[in-house]
């Protein structure tokens, strides 16, 4: 229970560690809400580097530990062959129920928002839950739950629900989607040893989203 209780806490910490400067700093400077997406990507990224870098200095972590690596050629396929029809499905039944889509409300021109989510959001995220927080609660949950014939580990779960709430608040079938895409990154990221999978799983779930949502 104590392990579980500390890999909860390290899950919860790191992604408020995260995000909780990287939105101060946004409020601070008053910028659109146009302006903003793109610095929330940048300013996360570069506090989860930073972040990265100081447990490689202070807990033993390498790059690789981060997934900071290359993939084996078969995960990347593996991410192309269930992604699409997973991300096609997903989105074509987030539509049905009703979500405007979490680009809903932005004013920002097809290329730059191509660019945004298509690209750089899937990576920034990726780094995030994937190559940070979930590389760091592997460390201390290094269990699996049985899931039909395959089995899911704990850390892959556990980061796999903090990213479906929150996107909770686009909509509730949303945070659905995004649990299952998280489950499905997680693993890739976790059998592969590298966040490429789970990158390219991330930008054909977004993509999906981005271009029904046109």
């Amino acid at each position: 229970m104590g392990l579980s209780l500390r890999a909860v806490g390290m899950c919860v910490g790191l992604f408020l560690a995260t995000y909780v400067p990287t939105f101060l700093i946004v409020g601070a400077i008053h910028a659109s809400l146009e302006a903003s997406v793109p610095m929330i990507i940048a300013i996360s990224t570069l506090i989860a580097l930073a972040l990265m870098i100081s447990l490689r200095r202070w807990a033993r972590y390498t790059w690789t530990d981060f997934g900071l690596a290359l993939s084996p050629p078969k995960y990347a396929f593996w991410a192309f062959s269930v992604g699409v029809p997973a991300a096609v499905v997903l989105t074509w039944l987030d539509h049905r129920l009703g979500s405007a889509g979490p680009l809903s409300g932005l004013v920002i021109p097809f290329w730059r928002s191509l660019l945004l989510f298509g690209l750089c959001a899937p990576i920034q995220e990726e780094i995030i839950f994937r190559g940070l927080i979930q590389s760091v609660v592997a460390r201390y949950w290094t269990g699996h739950v049985p899931f039909g014939l395959f089995s899911i580990s704990q850390a892959t779960l556990a980061v796999a629900v903090i990213f479906g709430l929150i996107h909770f608040e686009v909509a509730a079938f949303t945070a659905v989607a995004a649990l299952c895409l998280g489950i499905l990154a997680g693993e890739l990221r976790s059998r592969s040893g590298s966040l490429a999978p789970a990158v390219i799983v991330h930008m054909l779930f977004n993509l999906a989203s981005f271009l029904w949502n046109r």
